[in-house]
């Protein structure tokens, strides 16, 4: 964007560096859905929908499983959470 002049960057500036006085805006449904589709068609990430009540800790606290609303068990290698200041689990 900046090569082509459609930002307040200048060619000059070093990379990511430069005026912070503005901010671009898009469309996180759609930029969640290009990461999920990328996701699994490049690395065979497998996307599940389920509300997630809570998670099971191992021996050390580290995060082992998670549990959905519908009883259901679920192990993985990786965990995120974006419940915010409810902190699924964390805390639950």
């Amino acid at each position: 964007m900046a090569e082509l002049d459609l930002c307040p960057k200048k060619k000059s500036a070093k990379e990511y560096a430069g005026e912070l006085t503005y901010a671009y805006h898009f469309n996180a449904l759609k930029f969640a859905k290009l990461l999920a589709n990328n996701a699994m068609s490049k690395y065979k990430v497998k996307h599940k929908i389920a509300t997630i009540v809570g998670a099971f800790k191992d021996s050390e606290g580290f995060i082992d499983g998670i549990k959905t609303s519908e009883g259901e068990e679920l192990y993985y290698d990786f965990y995120v959470d974006c419940s915010g200041f409810s902190s699924i689990l964390l805390h639950k």
